[in-house]
């Protein structure tokens, strides 16, 4: 509780909501002490809410920053780029280093068979082998290759769709699959994992 210190009180400052102000010089009722512990906890709640709408509307125009920043660093290696294994490599390690995702693949999508790995970088890279594969019909690449759009989940372990590709994978939190679009199909997946839950925004399907 507020206390009050002193034989004489001058205008005790005590406002409840409907602007009534105490100058009596008798100090604070309890009821008046209740009444602002109330209002100080409500004015903290409203002032961290904003704290915390600030953060993400920072990280959110952070992350259209590094979005920009990536589209500028693909298309000019592009232009010097030799083969597409090439790029899609390039495309994985700067994905990575722009947004600091835990893990990244691109794969291929074979017209109805496999998602052939492509390129990798993070920390699954030394367990899996070059070509690796995984169906293009099951779990969340599945979803992404049917539907042709994202796939983004934030604690995979509550997700129905979701299938572990191999044991090491556990690791993984959050997941996300952006589709690669060719006329009517989906030709490649970019899929990013994170170790943390909640990792990513709707904003990260731009990438």
């Amino acid at each position: 509780a507020i206390r009050y210190a002193g034989a004489r009180v001058v205008q005790s400052l005590i406002r409840d909501e409907t602007g009534l102000w105490r100058t009596d010089g008798e100090g604070a009722t309890a009821a008046d002490e209740q009444r602002l512990e109330r209002i100080v906890a409500l004015r903290t709640r409203e002032l961290h809410q904003s704290v915390q709408e600030f953060r993400r509307l920072y990280q959110e125009q952070h992350r259209q920053v590094e979005r920009l920043a990536l589209l500028q660093e693909i298309a000019e290696a592009a232009l010097g780029t030799r083969t597409v294994d090439d790029l899609l490599a390039l495309v994985a390690a700067a994905v990575r280093r722009h947004f600091r995702f835990f893990d990244i693949s691109v794969f291929s999508v074979e017209p109805g068979g496999d998602c052939v790995l492509r390129s990798h970088c993070g920390a699954y890279e030394p367990l899996l082998r070059a070509k690796h594969r995984q169906k293009s019909t099951e779990g969340l690449m599945g979803e992404a290759v049917r539907t042709l759009r994202p796939v983004l989940v934030n604690e995979v372990s509550k997700d129905p769709r979701y299938v572990l590709p191999f044991p090491a994978a556990r690791r993984t939190r959050a997941e996300l699959l952006v589709p690669v679009i060719s006329g009517d199909r989906c030709v490649a997946l970019l899929d990013i994992h994170s170790q943390k839950p909640n990792a990513f925004s709707e904003s990260d399907q731009l990438i």
